[in-house]
């Protein structure tokens, strides 16, 4: 059998002895939206927990429109300028309308993802890249209870009324993406960041992930409640959520109150996007999805998270990320650089940014064997633990013959999808 197996902008072809049996992990069938603008215009007449989008923006002053940044993002394209034309339609001239890109700590938008904001709908809107750096752009908001002093772009504390337009999908620490994130990292400062991404690690020798802190898990997760504390210290907020198909096609909007509206997303996106196994797999081929989701590592590594649960423990995954722009993150950089016995030991108490990440990669190293496929440096990858795959068939033969398999299991969603052990199931 041969797999096309999504890599970057392309794909790589897998071929797998026939002998094997091939067990696909995929979502559950969804309906892509026929008319988006009739349902977008729809959610906004009649949104969760709050009064309409035309009621909201009479009360003046101007719109400010918070995006995720495009490593991340699919749906985005298509609902940032119906956002945009239905704003018009309720009579808010562009130049009240500005666009902020909450990119937290992660990079500037490059040239070509500039590009898209200075087409269509959103030509002449003002756009903005946060920086969470710049003193001038960053004004206080609240201290949360968890302690967390939280500042944010000025233009949040500003604006007449802030939409929050972000694509739903899960997340490796924060339970799901979307929704509270582009407020909190998405539009915060440094220090915040740092301060709310560490209750992601327990302060234990040897260092740990805490046990809420993982795909799906929203209830007692304490970087999730810290984020809604500081979307809900905010003014005049208005949620849109999204989320696509596995072909890129919207398939499930919704707006309204910023908490409600996004758990009420994230409920429908584990509907399609959780995969109950019968029984876990010694054999698996992961691939992320292809571009943006394996631009860098610290994007990739999150499909490896969430498929660990397909896995049984000592099992073999042969793991497809091309990663053009490397690692993607200089303090994830520095802490796989560490000694493993040291770095865990330091984890908390001097933590830095991506410290989590680095926790998960050797805890994802040390229970399976990784080989990957990748355009990444070769030394790198064999220090953290992971082989390369120069010949991924070859790699596939010896991980079947060393589990003396005669099954795989294939997730070409990495990213998306979350496999699970339904109840009772074998191991």
């Amino acid at each position: 059998m041969e797999i096309k197996t999504p890599y970057g902008k392309g794909e790589k072809v897998l071929r797998i002895p026939p002998e094997v049996s091939v067990e696909f992990l995929k979502p559950h069938e969804t309906t892509p939206m026929a008319d988006l603008q009739a349902v977008f215009a729809q959610a906004c007449r009649k949104p969760i927990g709050v009064p309409p989008l035309d009621e909201l923006v009479g009360g003046g002053g101007n719109v400010v429109i918070l995006v995720s940044d495009l490593t991340r993002s699919k749906g985005a394209e298509a609902v940032l300028p119906l956002c945009i034309e239905y704003l018009r339609e309720l009579g808010v001239p562009p130049v009240s309308i500005q666009v902020i890109v909450a990119r937290g700590t992660h990079r500037k938008l490059t040239k070509s993802e500039k590009a898209f904001f200075k087409k269509g709908a959103v030509a002449g809107i003002a756009v903005e890249e946060h920086d969470c750096d710049d003193p001038a752009k960053l004004s206080a908001l609240l201290l949360t209870q968890r302690g967390t002093p939280v500042r944010v772009n000025i233009g949040l504390k500003d604006a007449g009324l802030i939409i929050i337009l972000a694509p739903v999908s899960f997340h490796y620490f924060a339970g799901f993406g979307g929704g509270r994130k582009l407020v909190l990292p998405g539009c915060a400062d440094r220090h915040a960041i740092l301060a709310n991404h560490r209750m992601s690690l327990m302060e234990t020798k040897p260092v740990a992930l805490h046990p809420q802190c993982r795909p799906g898990v929203l209830d007692g997760n304490p970087v999730h409640e810290d984020m809604c504390e500081a979307v809900e210290a905010l003014q005049h907020v208005f949620g849109i959520n999204f989320f696509t198909d596995e072909s890129g096609r919207l398939s499930f909007l919704n707006a309204g109150d910023p908490i409600r509206s996004h758990l009420e997303a994230c409920e429908a996106y584990e509907g399609v996007y959780r995969c109950t196994l019968e029984r876990r797999h010694d054999v698996l081929v992961l691939s992320t999805g292809g571009y943006p989701y394996d631009i860098n590592f610290l994007q990739s590594h999150k499909a490896l998270r969430n498929s660990a649960g397909a896995l049984n423990e000592g099992g073999t995954v042969l793991f497809y990320a091309e990663c053009v722009e490397g690692i993607g993150s200089a303090s994830l950089e520095a802490a796989l650089s560490l000694k493993k016995k040291d770095f865990l030991k330091s984890a908390y108490e001097k933590y830095d940014l991506n410290n989590q990440t680095a926790v998960s990669l050797h805890e994802l190293t040390e229970k399976y064997e990784i080989g990957m496929v990748s355009t990444m440096n070769v030394d790198l990858l064999l220090s953290w633990g992971i082989k390369p795959c120069v010949n991924a068939e070859t790699f596939l033969a010896e991980a079947l013959e060393k589990h003396n398999a005669d099954r795989v299991g294939v997730n070409l969603n990495g990213y998306t999808l979350l496999p699970q052990l339904q109840s009772g199931g074998d191991r």
